[in-house]
């Protein structure tokens, strides 16, 4: 699938960041992103609540990082934003993608086109652990930081 925009689908008051003038490092959202590719055909990404249950794992954390062919939201966005020539995004474009994620929990995908990657977390920047309902989006690779303070 080769990768021919990206768009935000955002809340009015999670645009404020991207409407500065500066360029963001980093994204954060609380709704979903839609990625389009060639021949019209799409893919959604956003943080889910995740499939399996406390009782399938001691660890189980309640978001993840979902992907489907149709939109997780059931309301239009309020607004939406053309990313597709942000720092973040602008590697991928033209690019044929492959998605992985990087753990067996759903909480890092990678999205790959050629030398470059975007990485989708379900974590929040500022906090030291996993699970928030916020989308991060990074060309770097999140690690992971335990309640104790020590990388994982």
């Amino acid at each position: 699938m080769q990768l021919v925009r990206v768009v935000y689908e955002l809340f009015e008051w999670d645009a404020e960041p991207f409407d500065r003038a500066e360029p963001l490092g980093s994204h954060q959202i609380h709704l979903e992103i839609q990625l389009l590719m060639v021949g019209g055909e799409g893919v959604y990404v956003a943080w889910d609540v995740w499939q399996k249950t406390p009782d399938d794992d001691p660890d189980w954390l309640p978001y993840a990082v979902g992907m489907s062919p149709q939109p997780f939201c059931k309301q239009p966005a309020e607004i939406t934003r053309d990313m597709s020539a942000s720092a973040v995004w602008k590697g991928l474009i033209g690019q044929e993608i492959d998605f992985a994620y990087l753990d067996p929990d759903h909480q890092i995908l990678e999205i790959r086109g050629g030398s470059s990657a975007v990485y989708c977390s379900s974590y929040s920047t500022g906090l030291k652990f996993w699970g928030m309902d916020v989308l991060h989006v990074s060309a770097s690779r999140p690690t992971r930081t335990s309640p104790g303070g020590s990388k994982q």
